[in-house]
């Protein structure tokens, strides 16, 4: 794709509760000519998950395309887009309270509207869908890109896990279900919803891993990452 020739995509691989969400500020406020984003859509979440697991590489492949051409308008309209005047009309609107006839305004971010974003020389998609979807359709298509690796202690991402109640399962869209066909990591036991999550750190590591040593990635960044 020849407009992706003076672009550098980066992508995310973790598990989340790893800081995905403030890479992307980190990035947007002190990196130059970069462009950030978090879990932006379409997502690898949901579906796209249980695509993976069920070997839909049709459904995954229009995923990636989807992705791409959102960042080809990007790249194509770029800053100048966004500074037209007619936007901040659209943005901008009256509210007016029922029981008050006193109206005022309120500016709506232009990417709530707009479904791209401007795409500099760097792109980042910071997520942890990546490696639970589609990791290998996007090195089908764009194989040149980098990979910020980021790792935090498995018994502090559980627990974080845990007190959200957020258990890998079928029923959680976000997470690896451990009854998974294509797991890297499979477990026959019953086990705790603390194992559970325990368990989906040590997946998406393998999963990981397994990526890196069949693909030819030039840079991977190795983060280790601290939180609550």
């Amino acid at each position: 794709m020849e407009w992706l020739e003076n672009v550098k995509l980066i992508f995310t691989s973790t598990t989340g509760r790893s800081g995905t969400g403030y890479l992307v500020n980190l990035f947007n406020s002190n990196a130059l000519n970069a462009t950030a984003e978090h879990d932006p859509r379409p997502t690898g979440y949901g579906e796209a998950i249980r695509w993976y697991d069920n070997n839909q590489e049709k459904k995954l492949d229009t995923l990636v395309r989807k992705k791409l051409r959102r960042l080809k308008l990007g790249r194509k309209l770029g800053e100048g887009f966004y500074n037209m005047p007619f936007w901040k009309q659209i943005t901008r609107y009256k509210m007016k309270n029922p029981k008050s006839p006193i109206s005022y305004s309120i500016q709506i971010p232009i990417e709530h509207i707009v479904p791209f974003v401007p795409i500099l020389d760097v792109y980042l998609e910071s997520t942890h869908s990546f490696m639970k979807s589609f990791a290998e359709s996007m090195y089908k298509y764009v194989p040149d890109f980098s990979i910020i690796h980021i790792t935090r202690n498995p018994l502090e991402m559980a627990k974080s896990f845990l007190n959200r109640n957020s258990i890998p399962s079928n029923n959680n869209p976000h997470l690896i279900d451990p009854e998974f066909k294509r797991n890297e990591l499979k477990i026959d036991i019953r086990m705790t919803d603390f194992q559970k999550c325990l368990w989906y750190w040590f997946e998406v590591e393998l999963r990981h891993m397994n990526f890196i040593k069949n693909h030819d990635i030039k840079k991977i960044y190795d983060y280790l990452a601290t939180g609550t």
